[in-house]
């Protein structure tokens, strides 16, 4: 497995069209838009491309045995490098015997066992992809507990939480000059925020982070609500992922209009 200088990344570019999934994420780095890593095989038809965020996608050909021994060592983390979660997507769905066959007993299924949930393991969900379907977008809706603007760079900066635009951008500029947000006012501070955490063409990937003390309350929805109406209004498909489990932005989505197309392996890496 080598690291692949910017430069090939189309290699990996021509390979990422035929994924029939979301793959935002992995177009934003071969694009250039975050700084990431990809790797190849030595004859470059695998690909591992990583976003900086913490997510990955497993591209190509399942038969490289250079390559499957060090995916091994880098889903195990056996260098210890790799220090936050990472999620890993793959491509073709051959890749899962292979992934079983090089993980054995170090694969593990999400369960109610506690001792499933063991961080030196790599464990295997799902991940789910949605359709929007405008005519499923409900026009009828209650209004908002305070007052939604779009985000700005001084909110950029100040906005905390795991799924937060400052991950997703390179800086408050790029954001604000190539995404797009909305925020949820109260208490004279942001409170939820909807916002564009990948573009790529026509297609914008929401993503959501609600601060502590005012989740549950049905906040997401109003921002959301607000960042749909800004990709209808301006030409964008809106785009919905998360992981099966998530139970919260699955219900959320379908409430909003989405449709469940597709449920993938979705692979939480040793750390």
């Amino acid at each position: 497995m080598r690291l692949l200088p910017p430069a090939e990344y189309g290699m990996a570019a021509k390979l990422l069209d035929e994924v029939p999934f979301n793959t935002l994420f992995a177009g934003t780095v071969l694009e250039g838009h975050m700084l990431g890593s990809v790797y190849a095989d030595g004859s470059n038809r695998t690909f591992l491309i990583v976003h900086p965020y913490g997510m990955s996608l497993l591209l190509g050909r399942t038969d490289s045995h250079e390559f499957n021994r060090d995916l091994e060592a880098y889903m195990m983390n056996a260098d210890r490098r790799r220090k936050r979660t990472e999620w890993l997507q793959i491509y073709p769905l051959d890749w899962v015997p292979v992934i079983e066959n090089i993980l054995g007993g170090n694969l593990v299924r999400k369960s109610a066992e506690p001792q499933v949930d063991d961080p030196t393991r790599v464990m295997v969900l799902e991940r789910v992809n949605f359709r929007f379907d405008m005519d499923r977008f409900p026009a009828a809706h209650s209004p908002p507990p305070g007052m939604i603007v779009r985000t700005t760079a001084e909110m950029f900066e100040k906005i905390r939480g795991q799924i937060v635009p400052r991950y997703f951008w390179r800086d408050a500029e790029h954001f604000v000059s190539d995404g797009a947000g909305f925020s949820l006012i109260m208490e004279e501070k942001s409170v939820s925020t909807a916002f564009s955490a990948f573009v790529i063409g026509n297609r914008l990937e929401l993503g959501i982070e609600t601060a502590d003390g005012f989740r549950g309350k049905g906040y997401a929805e109003h921002v959301s609500r607000a960042l749909i109406e800004f990709c209808v209004e301006n030409g964008y498909e809106p785009v919905w992922s998360c992981r099966g489990d998530n139970i919260g932005s699955f219900s959320l989505a379908v409430k909003l209009g989405f449709e469940p197309t597709l449920r993938i392996p979705h692979y939480k890496l040793a750390i």
